[in-house]
């Protein structure tokens, strides 16, 4: 009877395959966390548009748009603003340039390719860049994954302090006003037994 090796145990590949499974549960459940984390920082930054062009309209223009575009337009809109004050800007202008940088590292991350993950659990991530040939391999541990979620994470709460510190409570949920308009007149249909609300 020989040795028994990895090679000739019928249960190795099972328990390969179940380690290697484990592995893409983890490593999904961190990029999960990346994405939350990416959709929480644009709630805030499509707020803090509204707050600084100073009109629950501004949400219509905020809507859809991405991190790059909210983060420059912001700093566009606080550049100019009269009624903020100079020592309230630096903040708020130093959060959304954390918000810049914590979106460009999530953006190496996402928008590479994933490959087949390591047994350390990293994940080995692919990217073309602009006018070469050549693509690049990255390896991301769970630990930098969740570090990518925690800068954005962290940004998103600078630039809420950093507003609240500048602008007043109205003024900081002027992006949220039309939806709760909209879910007011929502109500107020359906208690009065409007058709298109009871369906």
């Amino acid at each position: 009877m020989g040795v028994m090796t990895i090679e000739n145990d019928p249960f190795a590949e099972i328990f390969i395959e179940d380690a290697r499974q484990e592995i893409e549960i983890k490593q999904a459940a961190a990029l999960g966390v990346v994405i939350k984390a990416s959709a929480h920082l644009e709630d805030g930054l499509r707020d803090a548009f509204s707050s600084l062009v100073g009109s629950k309209y501004a949400a219509v223009v905020a809507g859809g748009q991405g991190t790059e575009w909210l983060v420059d337009n912001c700093r566009a809109v606080l550049k100019v603003h009269r009624e903020i004050a100079p020592d309230n800007k630096s903040p708020i202008d130093s959060a959304l340039l954390l918000c810049k940088a914590a979106n460009a590292r999530r953006n190496e991350l996402v928008h590479g390719v994933k490959t087949e993950g390591n047994w350390d659990g990293s994940l080995a991530i692919l990217r073309s860049r602009r006018l070469t040939h050549v693509v690049t391999m990255q390896p991301w541990t769970l630990r930098e994954i969740y570090d990518v979620a925690q800068a954005l994470w962290d940004a998103a709460i600078d630039l809420w302090e950093a507003m609240k510190s500048a602008v007043s409570p109205q003024t900081m949920a002027l992006g949220q006003v039309l939806g709760r308009e909209d879910s007011d007149d929502y109500a107020l249909a359906d208690q009065d037994g409007s058709p298109e609300r009871s369906k």
